[in-house]
């Protein structure tokens, strides 16, 4: 149990209530139950009714049970979209945090511990680099233990809603560099290595479900190691847990003079304006940049040659791709593999992660080595097309 400082609980519940949620008509609960086939356990969030039971399941996420089982749930049905009375409980809650409307209320940045496939070699110092970042620039970021208590959550709230698409394109212009994984190879944001963007979309599908990716709330009970819990700068320097009794929101006028300084390139690979990466031309009133930060990487020529293909394309043609990651970095290949299938509307945690994973420990035929990553793509298939569709097109 966590004894770290937090605030009591309805404090706790008005904070997650007035910041966090975007949306209140789902919210992500975690169940467990045994699978039917594999008869393994299985533990992971599912969309869930919110509405007139969301403060009753906010409750249970920040106190636990008191003494009597979790809140009755109705989860959502992925294929159907219908409402089906759920007994089972959950333990812990998670918000979507980009609203039907594609707007989000706030940002989340997620830096890697310990027990994450890609950690990063030292997490606090790589957060406190994107702290230092974001207070020159004066916008107000407010610092969370991860769950675990060997990550970092940074949040930016907002005064109003904002295009989810603006939240990311400050996420990536605050993310530090030069920081590196525990393997030795460099942190980057635009692959998920080792830092984090929430939301992960600028626009959430109008089908069925159009949730997107989820974040988990924080104050949650389970959580250990003063883990969920905002943490600040004492005297000495050092990160000490306390209980908030609210928050400092970013203006929009702030956030739109901020984003006047986000160079091209960022640009380019958050709008996917443009087919792949062009040659940046930053406004006057971005600070200079390394010219290194202008050459695509192989992770960059692969995510740019991945935009170029609908994320639903047929199981064969999936499991060719992600041979040719696998073949690639087995470690990057599997996060980007992850989440470009994620965008997919035939995307089943349930069916394909497991079928991904499988065939990702099974993996033993290479495929053609190649001498770049953008025709290590086109080896198993899968050519570019002349121009970019939606990630979510039929």
């Amino acid at each position: 149990m966590n004894d770290a400082p937090r605030p009591d609980a309805i404090t706790a519940c008005r904070l997650l209530r007035e910041y966090i949620f975007s949306r209140i008509d789902i919210v992500a609960a975690r169940q467990s139950w045994i699978d039917r086939k594999t008869k393994e356990r299985v533990s992971q969030p599912r969309p869930v009714t919110g509405d007139a039971h969301l403060d009753a399941l906010v409750a249970f996420h920040v106190s636990g049970p008191d003494p009597s089982k979790a809140p009755a749930l109705s989860y959502i049905n992925r294929k159907t979209g219908g409402r089906v009375a759920d007994k089972r409980g959950f333990d812990r809650l998670g918000s979507y945090i980009v609203a039907p409307d594609n707007t989000t209320v706030c940002l989340c940045l997620d830096f890697d511990g310990p027990g994450h496939p890609l950690p990063l070699a030292d997490p606090q110092a790589t957060m406190l680099a994107c702290v230092d970042r974001c207070r020159a620039l004066g916008i107000p970021v407010h610092i969370e233990k991860s769950g675990g208590g060997h990550g970092w959550h940074l949040w930016v709230f907002f005064d109003t809603p904002v295009p989810a698409a603006d939240a990311r394109l400050l996420a990536h212009f605050v993310a530090p560099s030069g920081h590196v994984l525990v393997s030795g190879e460099p942190a980057d944001i635009r692959a998920g290595r080792g830092i984090e963007c929430f939301p992960k979309q600028n626009t959430v599908s109008d089908k069925k479900i159009g949730a997107g990716n989820m974040v988990w709330l924080p104050f949650w009970y389970g959580a250990k190691d003063s883990g969920n819990q905002f943490h600040r700068m004492d005297e000495n320097g050092a990160l000490v847990p306390f209980a908030p009794d609210g928050f400092e929101r970013l203006s929009a006028a702030r956030l739109q003079e901020v984003l006047a300084q986000v160079p091209e390139d960022i640009r380019c690979f958050v709008l996917k304006t443009k087919s792949g990466l062009k040659e940046p031309t930053a406004p006057k009133s971005s600070p200079p940049a390394a010219p290194s930060n202008y050459a695509p990487t192989d992770t960059q020529l692969i995510q740019s040659a991945l935009d170029h293909i609908s994320p639903d394309v047929s199981y064969d043609d999936w499991l060719r791709i992600g041979m040719a990651l696998h073949h690639w970095d087995p470690q990057a290949g599997l996060a980007i593999w992850n989440a470009t299938s994620s965008c997919g509307s035939s995307w089943r945690p349930s069916t394909r992660s497991r079928s991904a994973g499988a065939s990702w420990r099974g993996s033993t035929r290479a495929v053609a080595p190649s001498s770049s990553a953008g025709s290590s793509t086109a080896r198993c298939g899968c050519r570019p097309r002349p121009t970019c569709r939606p990630r979510d097109a039929p």
